[in-house]
């Protein structure tokens, strides 16, 4: 699984570029690049809860992996809404800022590669928290196997005519296929509906912030001084929405948050 993942995360650029030549290769790689950089940071919950996890089934103690199941679909949905929303924000002026008018396209790359932040997130909670310490491989083996084909095929049909916008949506298909084919597996083990309507608020808490942070563009144009002005905004409006939702309906994450922090001060 972990070839197939690099294989078909590499893809994209080199069917681009075999395709419609390397311009369009190198517009998609700076846009994608945002996404990357930051994936490694949900890859670290995952790394830091499955030996966690593992003990709990080994002891059978299905009320607890259930519990930290809950806890971190919501915090990592917290964490990459916060980061997928805000690239969306950020798209034009950071691509403008970093690598200039000639790759305003990689923005729109970058737009559609944001959310592939979110379905990485609840993929890799549902693989280290519940596929591998369950030892239900297959699931994790195949989910990536048919993201690669699906990845495949869609780069095949769009990126003849879309270009590497083509292979953004390709891109965002199979990361987006991945969690779904885990669900059709787990939908009888795992109480998918009640763990979505849990996470949805924060996703429209980063939904609103993106909206704030397209009409501070608009109203300022494209500069650093703007990159700036949405970057502290945009901090400012998701943890101040968050904190207050967290406070008045999610007790439970509440509490996990305070334990945390006086875990820390100890």
């Amino acid at each position: 699984p972990v070839l197939a993942l690099n294989v078909y995360r590499s893809m994209n650029k080199v069917m681009l570029g075999a395709m419609v030549g390397m311009s369009e290769t190198g517009i998609f790689d700076n846009g994608e690049k945002f996404v990357y950089c930051l994936s490694g940071l949900i890859s670290s919950l995952g790394t830091v809860m499955l030996p966690k996890m593992s003990y709990l089934v080994e002891q059978k103690d299905e009320r607890q992996i259930q519990k930290y199941i809950a806890l971190s679909l919501r915090f990592i949905i917290l964490m990459t809404s916060a980061m997928a929303f805000g690239l969306i924000a950020v798209s034009n002026s950071v691509v403008e800022i970093m690598f200039g008018s000639a790759f305003k396209k990689s923005a729109i790359i970058l737009s559609f590669s944001a959310p592939t932040l979110l379905f990485m997130g609840w993929s890799n909670v549902m693989r280290t928290q519940y596929i591998i310490p369950h030892k239900k491989d297959d699931i994790y083996i195949k989910s990536t196997l048919f993201g690669a084909i699906i990845n495949l095929v869609i780069n095949a049909i769009l990126i003849p005519k879309y270009l590497a916008i083509g292979a953004a949506i390709a891109t965002l298909t199979a990361e987006l296929f991945v969690p779904f084919y885990q669900f059709l597996r787990l939908k009888k083990e795992i109480d998918y509906r009640r763990h979505l309507s849990n996470v949805i608020p924060y996703v429209v808490i980063g939904a609103l912030m993106a909206i704030i942070l397209k009409l501070i563009e608009q109203c300022m144009g494209i500069s650093m001084l703007t990159l700036v002005v949405q970057i502290i905004v945009g901090g400012i409006v998701y943890i101040m929405c968050s904190l207050i939702y967290i406070i008045k309906f999610d007790n439970e994450m509440l509490q996990f948050i305070m334990a945390t922090f006086k875990m820390r001060k100890r």
